[in-house]
């Protein structure tokens, strides 16, 4: 993760996540082992990777504030801040796999 906002927001990231966490978490309690909780795994699971992807869309303006060489790309069309976006939120989801 890039920080270039502001540290309680940060923190406030940090602690939306966690809190999303132990959400999350909780919701595979009493999970039957059979394949009547595999649907409940597999929605569980997309819930946490959607939050995760979600909260990167949303640290997108702090990012991008600041860089004028980025600004001048995308108004040429050589660059697409979309694309960046995307592209993080891909190389991320292995890290916040293991950390969700």
């Amino acid at each position: 993760m890039i920080v270039c906002i502001g540290s309680s927001l940060t923190q406030n990231f940090h602690t939306n996540s966690i809190a999303i966490a132990f959400i999350a978490g909780s919701c595979f309690y009493d999970l039957p082992e059979t394949s009547s909780g595999a649907f409940t795994r597999g929605g569980v699971l997309f819930i946490a990777m959607l939050f995760n992807s979600l909260q990167a869309f949303s640290e997108l303006p702090g990012q991008m504030q600041g860089r004028p060489i980025l600004y001048s790309q995308a108004a040429k069309k050589f660059y697409r801040p979309g694309a960046l976006s995307v592209a993080q939120t891909i190389a991320d989801c292995e890290s916040k796999l293991v950390l969700s």
